[in-house]
């Protein structure tokens, strides 16, 4: 996580006045990024959980204060509704791992909400669903999503209402974008939780997440206009 300094304290402060917002605290289960054959693969709930509950306890701090310990105004208090586990696992050895820390974050914080998501970004273990508000299923290319079957990773709709999916590299036209999150939203479709669509392309060396996607305005237009 990071400190929170003025020009994050007034963009939350400003993200929390929108009652469709709901704003978390990013906090990643990694601690090393050696696995797979590769040895360069992310290891998931690898961090010890002190370290995790630390990051958690930073987070319920910010809305005490003004910038996150810095001060004891509270003209512009900042809170998170919840937390962002990112770099989450998928197996069933590490289910008490992050159920533990689940509770330990619904406990800690005290603001409305206490919204969990996961972020495995990959099919899970079916235990994972019980603990997690939200678990993100899928994080990759427009290419990838394009041969994925949703239907496996959303357990064929039981956990439909659970679920959202990243898709960056998008490189199709606003008319194939509106198909695709109507697919993905629309009750009458995949009725899927959430997505999140960038054109920004993600590889192992560059962040697709730096910046606002060109389209953002056309897919929160989209998104609605299923839901």
């Amino acid at each position: 996580m990071v400190q929170a300094d003025s020009s994050l304290t007034t963009a939350i402060h400003t993200l929390n006045s929108y009652p469709n917002i709901v704003a978390l605290g990013y906090v990643h289960t990694a601690a090393r990024y050696n696995c797979g054959d590769s040895h360069t693969d992310i290891c998931p709930a690898t961090q010890p959980q002190a370290a995790l509950q630390a990051n958690i306890s930073k987070y319920e701090n910010w809305s005490k204060t003004s910038t996150g310990g810095c001060s004891t105004s509270s003209s512009s208090s900042i809170h998170v509704n919840g937390i962002f586990f990112d770099e989450a696992p998928t197996d069933a050895a590490s289910v008490t791992y992050m159920q533990n820390i689940t509770t330990y974050a619904r406990k800690k914080l005290t603001t409305p909400g206490k919204t969990i998501v996961y972020n495995p970004g990959d099919l899970v273990y079916k235990d994972y669903w019980k603990y997690a508000d939200y678990i993100n299923v899928f994080e990759s290319s427009e290419a990838d999503y394009d041969v994925a079957d949703i239907g496996v990773l959303d357990g064929y709709g039981v956990y439909a209402s659970q679920t959202t999916l990243i898709i960056h590299t998008y490189q199709s036209n606003l008319q194939t974008e509106e198909k695709d999150v109507d697919t993905i939203i629309d009750i009458d479709h995949d009725g899927i939780a959430g997505v999140f669509i960038t054109e920004r392309i993600g590889t192992q060396n560059q962040d697709p997440y730096g910046a606002f996607p060109a389209k953002w305005t056309q897919l929160c237009n989209y998104v609605d206009a299923a839901n």
